[in-house]
């Protein structure tokens, strides 16, 4: 149609947002699959036109991990006729607030339509009831909302929550609204990673040196073989 008008492409810019996690609803390879087949049917090779894609999504989201801490709670005991004690196990709902939410980190859950959900740091055990919960930013307004509907064990202020695939559309986009402090952020590799790192970076004669040894390029923590973890945000408020 274009070319019947006189125009001449050039450039087909492909956009973003491409999937970056396991577990999308539609895998990057399948899009990847659809796209190229497109592309060698109307743009084969040779034909003059540059093909654009922004992957910051796809390379970045699962690069970094969140860990928040929660720093008030709320307990809402439900009605039920005829039950008059309270205990551990009756039924209720809990709100936690985090040291972090949607005007920091979680903007995306304003601006991209996602509903975060925590790692718990340890396994409860079978018998521990599990409660309908909400999280909450520190802001004191009702649109600081990070997730409803979720179904976690009873958890204490102090309590560390970790979510995954934070790297996109998370620090960058988030702001200092209501005193919130920018976050800090924390590499982590395993000990095979290291030092592949060094061994590409550093001169032979400073590889020699203690690993102990904090130098320009040592831009992580050093950690067990077993655990490789990307870069971790921690709110600078509780470091």
């Amino acid at each position: 149609m274009g070319a019947e008008l006189g125009h001449r492409m050039h450039i087909l810019d492909l956009g973003g947002s491409f999937p970056g996690v396991e577990g999308a609803k539609v895998r990057f390879e399948e899009i990847a699959s659809v796209i190229n087949s497109a592309l060698d049917l109307y743009f084969p090779e040779g034909c003059g036109v540059d093909i654009l894609a922004k992957l910051g999504r796809y390379y970045v989201t699962s690069a970094f991990t969140l860990a928040v801490s929660i720093i008030a709670k709320k307990e809402v005991l439900l009605d039920q006729p005829g039950r008059e004690e309270e205990t551990d196990s009756a039924p209720k709902t809990i709100t936690y607030h985090l040291d972090e939410g949607i005007y920091g980190i979680f903007n995306s859950v304003l601006f991209d339509n996602t509903c975060p959900t925590p790692v718990l740091q340890k396994k409860p055990p079978t018998e521990q009831p599990w409660y309908s919960s909400s999280l909450w930013g520190p802001a004191a307004d009702g649109c600081d909302c990070v997730a409803e509907g979720l179904w976690l064990p009873q958890l204490h202020v102090g309590d560390w929550l970790v979510f995954e695939n934070m790297g996109a559309y998370t620090v960058g986009m988030g702001s200092l609204f209501r005193g919130t402090q920018t976050c800090r952020i924390t590499y982590a590799m395993s000990r095979v990673a290291w030092k592949a790192l060094r061994e590409q970076l550093l001169p032979a004669e400073q590889d020699e040196d203690a690993e102990g040894v904090c130098k320009p390029l040592s831009c992580g923590w050093e950690i067990t073989d077993t655990l490789c973890v990307g870069p971790v945000f921690t709110p600078a408020s509780i470091m």
